[in-house]
């Protein structure tokens, strides 16, 4: 705390905890809602959840602002929430591909 003088109530010497928000992503958390959690919307496994962005060819060519997975509640904009092409179980997170070419529906806008 402070040295010699107290302030707003504060002792002198007493200990200062401080919490400090960075604005950075919580990994625990599901920030579009969209049933995926940020953790897993990490695609390519850097640590770095803005870099990750399914749609982007498609926001670039309709002048949209590239929005990354982690906060895109339509992942392959194909007009269907991301929350709609899963399914979430008591065993976890089903990704479904109903067309069967590899890619998961909520990342495929073909499916």
């Amino acid at each position: 705390g402070y040295f010699n003088n107290t302030a707003a109530g504060i002792r002198e010497f007493a200990p200062l905890i401080l919490t400090v928000d960075l604005g950075l992503v919580v990994e625990d958390t599901d920030t579009d809602n969209d049933g995926i959690p940020n953790l897993l919307e990490d695609l390519n496994g850097n640590g770095d959840y803005f870099d990750d962005n399914t749609d982007s060819e498609w926001e670039t060519n309709n002048f949209q602002l590239p929005a990354a997975d982690f906060r895109d509640p339509d992942d392959d904009a194909d007009g269907i929430p991301t929350r709609e092409e899963i399914e979430i179980t008591e065993n976890g997170i089903v990704f479904p591909d109903s067309d069967g070419d590899g890619i998961p529906d909520y990342r495929d806008a073909d499916s």
